[in-house]
């Protein structure tokens, strides 16, 4: 949501860095000298802390807490904060999927274990029957335990995937109904740190979930005005309501391509 701004959130008469003391860039909210940043814009809606992100532009991680979150350089976009729901979903199907990888590691190679000490014994005639049996029913069931947690974390990466992919479709349309005039896809995608043609398919994504109705501009480049949906009179929902909306889109299949 919109916030209003101190004086502890710009930077010191005459666009100086209050850390540093160097000049900022004409038109940055980013000192290029120890990377401090300012302008409401810049506050994480999970800590909300002044921080930038670590990819610079777009989507990153909060400097502060970790977090995913869009940064847009355009101070007149209203923020809704409904991609935040969404973001911290992604977060938490990263974890999962990098927590499966893991053990479907060390499930893979329990069984390579299991199957070169069996095979070992065998080739030296020491074990009965039933005990290279068992050594290979342990092999094989640590392999299915690994292939299970590998196809396990592959789902979590697509969920996350798929998370973000929504996330920004809502940023998006913020930018739109913030904006109030068409918007090309030039303008969307230096807002959002995405080329061209991912532009235009995220407006084209937005005007097929109704945020809002897509135009051809004068000089025949695909824009979007505000429609139906207004991101400044949206009212305030708790994260849990977002959360409960978005549980079943979030299994239905993307248009797009993974996440950037």
């Amino acid at each position: 949501m919109a916030e209003h701004s101190t004086a502890l959130t710009e930077p010191g008469p005459g666009g100086v860095c209050r850390v540093c003391e160097h000049r900022l860039q004409p038109g940055s909210l980013e000192c290029s000298h120890c990377g401090a940043v300012y302008g409401v814009q810049n506050r994480c809606p999970s800590c909300r802390a002044i921080a930038g992100i670590d990819s610079g532009t777009g989507i990153g991680r909060c400097r502060v807490c970790g977090t995913l979150r869009f940064i847009l350089s355009d101070p007149s976009v209203v923020r809704t904060g409904r991609e935040v729901p969404l973001l911290r979903r992604a977060e938490r199907a990263r974890r999962a999927a990098v927590l499966r990888v893991a053990l479907g590691a060390i499930a893979g190679a329990a069984a390579f274990a299991a199957l070169t000490a069996t095979l070992l014994l065998v080739g030296l005639g020491e074990p009965g029957g039933l005990v290279a049996a068992l050594g290979f029913v342990v092999a094989a069931l640590a392999l299915l335990t690994g292939a299970s947690l590998a196809g396990s974390a592959r789902r979590a990466e697509r969920e996350r995937s798929l998370a973000v992919e929504r996330a920004r479709t809502l940023v998006a349309s913020d930018i739109v109904a913030s904006r109030g005039a068409a918007i090309d896809a030039r303008g969307l995608g230096e807002l959002l740190n995405l080329d061209e043609a991912a532009a235009e398919l995220l407006l084209a994504e937005i005007q097929v979930n109704d945020f809002v109705h897509a135009r051809v501009t004068e000089t025949g480049e695909l824009g979007a005005v505000p429609a139906r949906i207004d991101a400044r009179a949206l009212p305030e929902a708790s994260l849990a309501e977002i959360e409960d909306r978005d549980t079943a889109s979030l299994r239905s299949p993307s248009p797009r391509g993974p996440s950037r």
